[in-house]
């Protein structure tokens, strides 16, 4: 009696198990980028809301308290304040501010910067400029 099946070989097994090891490693690598990304694009929302509201407060300047008069070289000089601290997870600003126009005029740039899951250092940043003159001036 002669038997006709044919059977699967050891080599087409291993070539099929290699070929699925692959794949599996393809979708966790890509499962981790997916991941990162994620975390870069929240941070970087969040890190987005710090520094609008700090340019906001800055733009502000004097309105909340129409006894103190805030210039805009008080803004110059708050800003140049927030310098550079030791990075931690948290997100932190920092801020720098030039005076132009006999301090008419203010260049804003502020920097939003936090370590990510690899510890390393990401940022964002806005730039702006403020004058010391309101649309509301009469």
């Amino acid at each position: 009696m002669i038997n006709k099946q044919r059977g699967i070989a050891l080599i087409e097994v291993m070539v099929a198990f290699v070929i699925l090891g692959v794949a599996a490693l393809s979708l966790i690598k890509l499962q981790t980028y997916v991941e990162q990304k994620a975390d870069f694009a929240q941070k970087s929302i969040e890190a987005l809301h710090l520094a609008e509201s700090q340019l906001e407060w800055f733009r502000q300047r004097g309105f909340s308290s129409p006894t103190y008069p805030y210039l805009l070289v008080n803004v110059h000089t708050d800003c140049n304040a927030m310098i550079k601290q030791p990075i931690t997870r948290a997100i932190q600003l920092t801020c720098t501010a030039l005076l132009f126009s006999s301090h008419s005029l203010a260049a804003i740039e502020i920097k939003a910067y936090w370590l990510d899951r690899l510890n390393v250092e990401q940022e964002v940043g806005l730039k702006t400029m403020l004058s010391a003159f309101s649309e509301f001036d009469i």
